[in-house]
């Protein structure tokens, strides 16, 4: 690449990291990219605008993302082709979670913000645990079961791209994944009342005043005072986050 196309290539993609953190729950959940690995083998389902996914090639891993969304792939490959990574190797694959299909066994396995738009999420489960590596390590974060809705949430009665249901708790991943075998490692919350009621104020900011600059300026101001959510301690969670392993096999 020429030097031009590179320092233009490395601000396109410093810009579209200073974007994705006008989002105010998405900026208190970067957090957790601390646990992406590096160099392995990574399988991600339902990358959304593809943060995580450029994040998991920065960091040097092997990528498979699975969609359902072919729109979305093709802007996530444009996305990878452009900005300057460590890795390249990305595998774009237009599947279901519970159909997907693959020889290969992944070192780590993503779903950020998935499980709550599939109805028979038993099923992708199954499925995305046959493609885990033995001491391999799945990550999920969702909506917590008790958390209270952002303006404008709902759940809907079908898979038609919004949440099928309101969430999960620690109950519920200790039973899904404790009957597929895997041991829950890590159990973390985020999004307490303060990332909640300035998300909330800042959507409606954005639709009286129909402003996306406004819009964009209220959140930027408004993101350090997410760092609050800790005054609130016993305030439910928007957002549950684990990971669980599956336990190598003892050596002969």
């Amino acid at each position: 690449m020429l030097p031009k196309k590179r320092i233009i290539s490395w601000l396109a993609f410093r810009v579209y990291r200073l974007n994705l953190h006008f989002d105010l729950v998405l900026a208190r959940r970067w957090k957790w990219r601390k646990y992406l690995t590096r160099n392995r083998l990574v399988l991600e389902v339902g990358p959304a605008g593809g943060p995580w996914t450029l994040e998991l090639l920065r960091r040097n891993n092997r990528v498979t993302v699975v969609d359902v969304d072919m729109a979305s792939l093709l802007r996530l490959k444009s996305k990878v082709a452009g900005f300057p990574l460590k890795s390249k190797a990305v595998r774009l694959v237009n599947s279901t979670a519970a159909d997907f299909s693959s020889r290969e066994k992944y070192d780590q396995i993503v779903l950020f913000e998935v499980l709550e738009h599939i109805a028979d999420d038993c099923r992708a489960l199954d499925n995305l645990v046959r493609h885990l590596a033995p001491g391999g390590e799945i990550l999920i974060s969702t909506p917590h079961r008790d958390h209270i809705p952002i303006a404008g949430e709902g759940v809907s009665p079908s898979e038609d791209g919004g949440h099928v249901r309101k969430g999960y708790d620690e109950e519920d991943f200790r039973r899904l994944l404790g009957d597929r075998g895997l041991q829950l490692t890590r159990l973390e919350t985020a999004c307490g009342w303060f990332t909640r009621s300035l998300t909330a104020l800042a959507n409606r900011v954005g639709r009286r005043t129909g402003s996306p600059w406004l819009f964009y300026l209220v959140r930027l101001i408004f993101r350090p005072l997410t760092r609050l959510d800790f005054l609130r301690p016993g305030y439910p969670p928007y957002t549950i986050f684990l990971t669980a392993s599956r336990p190598s096999p003892p050596r002969p």
